[in-house]
């Protein structure tokens, strides 16, 4: 049924497909490379390693797929259906994916993977019910598949279901007891604001899974979550400096520190700690890894500081590097050409690169566009449009809102983007560029609607945030301004 006659080969090929299932893309793509190599027509192998490339967002899953292509005509009929979807996944057409998937789905009502592509692609369209129920069906047949429960556990969290979301992932950490499992689990209780509860689901899975750099960086963001600043620093710090041998936990320390920085709003030394990251990729190995870390400096550099000529040093080192990009890489393009107004090259990465994971990112670049165009009211109907609100959303939203006249609606959405904590999805990054920012402009709704109690505390807690930010941060300096005015310390 698997298409080869080399025992080495399957041999291959399957543990391949057991270290999918516990989420090991790096060693799964060894397997599938090595079944290949052995047999150089093993179809359904060059399309599991495409699969596991795509996954991980590592170059190399065109050819992969071409190679299965080429020998489609020696595999089964259900196998045939997985190659093409796939094959459309990686030409970046999403929408025909998801509809071989689901024409397999009806001819194999009961096939697992089938059922679990279903539900993986219907999550990224957040179609929300379609991916649930089909992830169900899956965790039905095999309780132990590693990827239904990440991805259900997703599906639960964008629905707002965090009950269940707490359920299944608790019989995630039964089942599977990995740090995956227990990231999932403390992101159900992170999404209710339930930090304390979260922290200790970490510290236990620490416990029993040692010192593994995913974990160690999940309790520094719940510290950062909780504006324990130097606290997060310290564990960030601990990590940077683990020495030879463990890349994996300076690398996640580094990025750990810069995001410290850049919450507190000490954004010089954010990017500061940036450049340690590049330096440290450029000393690798891996040049994704490089690539990933000056895209985003490039887009750092403007997001923070406005320089858009030094950003334009790192945007064009990054882009000489585009055969190594992953999607982590794109999204650091695409944030970059979105932060110094090319909306035009944006979308073009929304549209190819992305548009699998974020099939709305296409629209919701239109809405930023607008946004930062200052049409509001084109900015508001673009972003409620929109399925799913993230952290950047949620502010550009609520100051669309101000802007129209609109306090109490304005005042709503950020109580929702100060109750919007969590630790997956780069949410750390997104509430660090608009965490504080949030209650700058909360409080000057406030000031603006005469409310002074309300404005007072809105600005001292903004500061409070920033106690130790950059003293030339417009925000703050008119935010001290303001809250002194407000306290009759000086005359308007």
């Amino acid at each position: 049924e698997m298409t080869t006659p080399s025992m080495d080969a399957y041999q291959a090929y399957f543990r391949g497909e057991e270290e999918i299932n516990k989420l090991n893309w790096d060693k799964a793509v060894e397997e599938f490379r090595s079944a290949v190599r052995i047999d150089s027509t093993f179809a359904v192998a060059y399309y599991r390693l495409a699969y596991s490339l795509q996954w991980n967002g590592t170059p190399g899953a065109d050819e992969a797929i071409r190679m299965a292509m080429k020998y489609i005509d020696g595999v089964p009929k259900k196998e045939s259906y997985l190659i093409r979807g796939e094959n459309a996944l990686v030409d970046n057409n999403a929408v025909l994916g998801l509809s071989i998937y689901k024409e397999l789905l009806s001819l194999y009502p009961d096939d697992k993977e089938a059922n679990y592509l279903v539900g993986d692609y219907s999550f990224h369209a957040l179609d929300l019910p379609t991916a649930e129920s089909s992830l169900r069906k899956v965790l039905s047949l095999d309780p132990l598949h590693g990827r239904a429960y990440q991805h259900l556990e997703w599906t639960l969290m964008f629905a707002k279901k965090f009950g269940e979301m707490e359920e299944v992932g608790r019989r995630y950490v039964a089942n599977l007891p990995s740090t995956s499992a227990y990231i999932h689990l403390a992101e159900s209780f992170m999404q209710r604001g339930m930090l304390d509860t979260a922290l200790g689901i970490i510290r236990s899975a620490g416990d029993k899974l040692g010192n593994d750099a995913r974990l160690m960086e999940c309790e520094g963001d719940i510290y950062l979550c909780r504006h324990e600043f130097d606290r997060a620093a310290s564990l960030f710090q601990k990590m940077a400096s683990s020495g030879e041998g463990h890349d994996e936990q300076v690398r996640t320390g580094l990025w750990g520190l810069a995001r410290t920085s850049e919450w507190s709003g000490r954004y010089r030394d954010a990017l500061r700690q940036l450049d340690r990251v590049v330096e440290f990729e450029s000393k690798g190995r891996d040049s994704t890894l490089l690539a990933v870390a000056l895209a985003n400096r490039a887009f750092m550099t403007v997001a923070l500081r406005g320089d858009t000529v030094a950003a334009r040093g790192f945007g064009d080192r990054a882009l000489t590097m585009k055969k190594h990009g992953d999607a982590d890489y794109y999204i650091g393009l695409l944030n970059y050409y979105r932060a110094i107004g090319d909306f035009s090259r944006a979308g073009e990465i929304a549209r190819t690169e992305l548009v699998v994971q974020d099939p709305w990112g296409v629209t919701r670049n239109d809405a930023i566009r607008e946004f930062r165009s200052g049409n509001y009211g084109s900015a508001i109907r673009g972003l409620q449009a929109q399925p799913f609100l993230y952290h950047e959303d949620l502010y550009m939203l609520a100051k669309s809102l101000a802007a129209t006249d609109q306090p109490d609606s304005a005042l709503a959405v950020l109580g929702r983007l100060k109750s919007f904590t969590g630790n997956i999805f780069g949410f750390p990054w997104m509430r660090a560029l608009v965490d504080a920012k949030g209650e700058y402009l909360a409080a000057t709704i406030h000031e603006k609607l005469g409310d002074r109690k309300k404005a007072i505390e809105g600005y001292s807690a903004f500061i409070k945030i920033w106690e130790k930010a950059d003293a030339d941060i417009p925000e703050l300096v008119d935010g001290k301004k303001r809250m002194a005015a407000l306290k009759g310390m000086v005359k308007n």
